[in-house]
Parts: C-alpha cells; sequence; structure tokens
C-alpha cells in the first residue's frame, strides 16, 4: 500500500473522526442502563418460560410422556450434548428444576449476584431445551445465546442490587465496551443479517408473495392474519418491507454516523416489527423474545432524552422515611425512587435517635408523608406512593383489590420478618456481584465464541461451502452456540393442515384424542391455530410431520394411550388410535389444494398389565 493512499485511508481528518475512541465506544459498546434494561427483560422471560414450562413438565420432560430419556439418548444429534435434566425422568425432580431456574430468574431480574444468576440461568435453560429438542422454536435460541453473551456483558452494575450493594458513585462512567458487547452486537446483527440472507426465495426477492404464505399457515395465523388475506397489496408491500428491514437493521447499527437517533430508530422498528409478528402469528414467547433481546442496543442518547423528560417532572409532594441500616428497606426505597419517579422523590433515611425511628419501627415499615402532614404506613403508604407516580398512577383501582393487597401484604410481611437482609447484606459484603469478567481470560473466551459464532452462521448460508468438522463442531453443541436463522427461508410453509386423531374406546365409542375426547370431524376447525394447547404443543406436532421426526410419532402415540388410560376407567380404555393429518396445501393466487387425509401410524394401546 503506497504512503499516499494509507494517509487517505487512515490518517484523514474524515477518517479519524470515525475511528476516534468515541465513536468507537458508540458503535461498539454498550450503555449499562441499557444492558441493564436488557437483563431485567430477559429474567421476565425467563420467569414466563418457566411458568410455560411448567404446565408441560409431565408430557415433555418426564419419561410418562412424549420423549422418555432413554429415546432421547438413543436419538440424541451429537453424543457431546448435556443436560441436568436427563438425571432423572420423574416429573417431580424436573420441577424442583424448573423452580430453581425461576429463583435464578428473579435474581437476575433483581440484579442480585449477577453474574452467578446468569451463569444459572443459562446453564439450566440449555439443559431444558437439551432435553426436548422437538419443542424449541427459534426464540428459545436467541434466548440462549443473550443469556451466554450476559456472561460476558456487565449487565448487573445498573438498576439492580449488586448496584445499590457496592454503594458506587453515581458520577461514574455509563458506557462500556468489550468482547461482551462486541459478542452481543454481532449476535444481534447475526440474526437479522443471515435470516435476510436465507431468505432466498422468489416469495421474498422477486414476487412478494411471502407474506401471504405466512399468513395462510392456519396453524399460526390468528384472527388478525386471516383479516389481512382480504388485502394482497398490502401483503406484498409488507413482504418487501420486511426482506428490506432485515437488511437495513445490521447495516444501519454499525453505521458511525447519528449513532443515537439511527440506533434508536432501528430498534424501535425491531420492536414494532415482532410485535407485529406476534399479532398475526401464534408464535408464543417468540414474540417477546425477538422485540427485547436488542434492547441492550439503546445508545447513551436515548437515555439522554429520557433523562430531559424525566427533568420535566415535578418533585413528588412525598417524603419516605426509612431505616438506613435494614438492607432490604435501603433496596426496596432505592427501586421505589427510580422506577416510580425517577429519582424525584424525597427520601430520609431515618437515624436510631430520630423520633420518627419509633413510629417507623412500631408499624414495621417505612413511613410516608405526604406535603399535607398526612403519615401513611405499611399498605397504605404504597398506595399513596402509587397515586403520586405517573408511570402507575392509574393502577391505583387495580391495587384497591382485596386479593391483590392480600398477596402483597403477605409478600413484604414474609420479607420483612425473615432475614433476608442479614444474607443479603452477608452477599454484599462477600461480593459485591458487579465485578465484570473482564479478565484477560474472560476476554479471550469471549473473543473466541464471537468468531466461533460468526463462523457457525457462515456454514449455514446456502452452498454451504463452509462446514465445521465433528471436532469443531463441538465447542457449539456443548456450550449451546449451534444456531441457525431459518425463520420462513428460504419461502414459508406452503404445506399447512390440522390434526385429527380418532381413538376407539373398550365401549366401542370414537373419540378425537386432539381435542381431548370431542367428536370426531373432518372440517377444517374455524381457527386451527387454537386446536392446540400452546405455542409448545404447536411446535412438537409439526415437528413430528418433518421426516427426520417420524421415529417418534410412536412415543406420541404411546403417550396418547397412557395419559388417557391415567385419566380414565376401564369401561373408556383407549384401545387403538390413528394418527391423521389433514394436509392442505396453499397454492399462488389465493388457492387451496382440496383438504387430504394422510394417516401418519396405526397404534394398538398396550393391554394394561
Amino acid at each position: 500500500m503506497s504512503s499516499k493512499l494509507y494517509s487517505k485511508l487512515f490518517t484523514s481528518p474524515e477518517t479519524l473522526k470515525v475511528l476516534q475512541p468515541d465513536r468507537f465506544v458508540r458503535v461498539f459498546g454498550a450503555d449499562l442502563r441499557s444492558l441493564a434494561l436488557l437483563r431485567i427483560c430477559i429474567g421476565l422471560l425467563l420467569l414466563v418460560d418457566v411458568i410455560d414450562s411448567s404446565r408441560n413438565v409431565l408430557a415433555f420432560y418426564s419419561d410418562f410422556g412424549v420423549l422418555p430419556r432413554k429415546v432421547l439418548l438413543e436419538n440424541l444429534s451429537s453424543r457431546w450434548l448435556v443436560s441436568l435434566h436427563l438425571l432423572n425422568g420423574t416429573w417431580q425432580v424436573q420441577l424442583i428444576l424448573l423452580m430453581g431456574a425461576g429463583v435464578a430468574a428473579l435474581a437476575l431480574c433483581a440484579g442480585y449476584r449477577t453474574q452467578v444468576a446468569t451463569f444459572v440461568t443459562w446453564m439450566l435453560f440449555f439443559s431444558l431445551n437439551t432435553r426436548n429438542p422437538l419443542v424449541i422454536q427459534a426464540g428459545d435460541i436467541q434466548l440462549r445465546m443473550i443469556l451466554f453473551w450476559g456472561l460476558f456483558l456487565p449487565w448487573g452494575e445498573r438498576f439492580s442490587v449488586d448496584r445499590l450493594c457496592s454503594d458506587q458513585s453515581s458520577t461514574r462512567a455509563t458506557t462500556t465496551v468489550s468482547m461482551g458487547t462486541l459478542g452481543y452486537l454481532a449476535q444481534i446483527i447475526s440474526i437479522y443479517l443471515f435470516g435476510a440472507i436465507l431468505k432466498s426465495g422468489p416469495e421474498w426477492r422477486v414476487d412478494g408473495s411471502a407474506v401471504y404464505y405466512a399468513l395462510s399457515i392456519d396453524q399460526f395465523a390468528t384472527p388478525l392474519a386471516h383479516f389481512l388475506l382480504q388485502f394482497p397489496s398490502l401483503l406484498k408491500l409488507l413482504t418487501f418491507a420486511v426482506y428490506g428491514f432485515e437488511w437495513i437493521a445490521p447495516i444501519a447499527l454499525l453505521l458511525p454516523f447519528f449513532v443515537g437517533p439511527f440506533r434508536t430508530a432501528i430498534i424501535a422498528g425491531l420492536i414494532l416489527m415482532h410485535i407485529s409478528f406476534g399479532a398475526c402469528l401464534a408464535i408464543g414467547l417468540f414474540t417477546w423474545i425477538g422485540a427485547l433481546s436488542p434492547l441492550g442496543l439503546l445508545p447513551t442518547w436515548f437515555w439522554e432524552k429520557v433523562n430531559q423528560w424525566r427533568d420535566t417532572k415535578p418533585v413528588a409532594k412525598v417524603e419516605l422515611h426509612y431505616d438506613h441500616k435494614c438492607m432490604v428497606c435501603r433496596l426496596t426505597v432505592g427501586f421505589v425512587s427510580v422506577i416510580l419517579f425517577g429519582n424525584k422523590l424525597r427520601t430520609v433515611p431515618v437515624e436510631t435517635t430520630n423520633p420518627l425511628r419509633v413510629e417507623r419501627s412500631a408499624n414495621e415499615s417505612p413511613l410516608l408523608i405526604d406535603d399535607t402532614g398526612n403519615r401513611y404506613n405499611g399498605y397504605a403508604a404504597f398506595i399513596r406512593l402509587v397515586e403520586e407516580s405517573r408511570l402507575l398512577r392509574y393502577m391505583t383501582p387495580l391495587l384497591r383489590l382485596s386479593w391483590i393487597e392480600f398477596v402483597l401484604k403477605m409478600t413484604y410481611g414474609a420479607v420483612n420478618h425473615m432475614t433476608l437482609s442479614a444474607h443479603l447484606a452477608r452477599g454484599c459484603a462477600h461480593d459485591d456481584g458487579t465485578r465484570r469478567w473482564s479478565s484477560k481470560l474472560s476476554e479471550v473466551i469471549a473473543g473466541m465464541a464471537l468468531v466461533y459464532v460468526l463462523l457457525w452462521n457462515l456454514t449455514t448460508l446456502p452452498g454451504r461451502h463452509l462446514t465445521l468438522s465433528e471436532r469443531y463442531r463441538l465447542p457449539g453443541e456443548m456450550f449451546g452456540l449451534e444456531q441457525s436463522w431459518e425463520m420462513f427461508a428460504p419461502f414459508p410453509l406452503k404445506d399447512d393442515g390440522w390434526y385429527v386423531i380418532p381413538g376407539r374406546l373398550s365401549n366401542g365409542s370414537t373419540v378425537d384424542l386432539f381435542r381431548d375426547g370431542g367428536e370426531v370431524t373432518w372440517a377444517k376447525p374455524v381457527l386451527v391455530a387454537q386446536t392446540y394447547q400452546d405455542y409448545r404443543w404447536r411446535k412438537y406436532m409439526m415437528n413430528l410431520l418433518l421426516p427426520p421426526n417420524h421415529k417418534y410419532q410412536r412415543n406420541y402415540a404411546e403417550y396418547l394411550c397412557r395419559d388417557w388410560n391415567a385419566r380414565h376407567g376401564a369401561a373408556e380404555r383407549l384401545e387403538e388410535l390413528q394418527l391423521i393429518f389433514v394436509l392442505e396445501r396453499t397454492l399462488p393466487n389465493y388457492e387451496y389444494s382440496t383438504p387430504m387425509k394422510v394417516s401418519m401410524m396405526n397404534f394398538p394401546c398396550p393391554t394394561p398389565k
């Protein structure tokens, strides 16, 4: 390279302006407040997933269910997959593991021992995914990867118990850059960039029919999807809009100019896009995983605008007195002040010698005093705070409901009378939890993971010019880094239909097992999507249709026999069933094939011993 060319490329004022450190941090770094917001949202998503999974713990994760451990181990796609959920096949142990995941998710939300909570949630979530791969969707892979990169992110340094325990100065820098932030940014970019590349069908790139086909998948379609099918021109426009935005978003996230407005607009667009997907398609938690995963990329500019808006708010007309030696009180007041009032709440730590200390101790709760001198304790103080909050004041009537008041009072009472404060204090003294995994070793690991994830995504491209041997696939399979972003790629599913599972009972009657013993009918349901119990069951039943998964159809039939006969007496014992899928293909120009019954298998139920 000539010296003139080098000088032009790397030492010109324009280039130096782009490459200066603050621009580098703005593009490849992250705001600590954004990372904290991401952490809280991911924790909440994990809690919802734990609740959903607990409803299906018997069917999906126990040996009684559709995939006993013996069958899974005989058909594992890799010998390197590991799962704690394979240690025991009873639903009770599976439920205990889910409860553990729920506790870790709560700790992650609160930012208590954040890095430990991140590791535990990532490990247990990956373990659950491995236990039954037939119910996993793209959202699970995305959530798992966000948790993995969270291991290298300082997302416990704001809005967290760790932050309050550390007693750090509020003037500390609000941005950070590391291999963890680079990995997280690369992960979000990969989801949309590789997703766009894999959408190689003419339905996306030429005739603009992809959204039509997607909304015609009755197994997903909501009433809004059926309504939108009346507007062909709009669907064509939406096809090119979605496809184009998946190309534009990754590029815009890397622009070094106007980072604040551009990045905020792109993230808002991604949120709107995923919420729109969820309104049209019954894809469960994937809607919110996709919408909330990019929040960690919100720029400092966004928070500056939030602060400007917050500074226009008047100071709350109440004053909150609390015991400064009570750790639980300090944490509660800190969260209330930041979340409900944006630090506009007057808080007063009460000394032991203060007369208010006596009144506060007598009521076992912080004391609230309004501008007229009225004093409130306990739940009344909480209601008064909500009334003063612009954010939550409209929830006041709901919070006055007796059963909600009872639950919240019981929760506070339990916390107030337990030794949680001492435990938190010991935890803070032992490890403030906000220490970044910023050692050279963790940076090296994150850097290696970043390169590996990019290489893995390259192997998913059409043509597969790059492949990984089993030896090099080992880290991806062992640590859950394997991924492929083939949502509606290369084109949306065109084979559609609905299930009918006739079962013959010992009394001679025939029932539809797919509708929990309802009448057998071959007519198309008004809303096929509502015939599934939830999105996990939908994914499982759709996976059974794929040729590589035909071997699991027998296990499903065996489960149906076990489940039905466990819930019914000898007079209604299930003797035989047929697994039938009524196939209906989506054709071009808003036409559909004639429904055709496809018999997947006939299965005689085992005779009880």
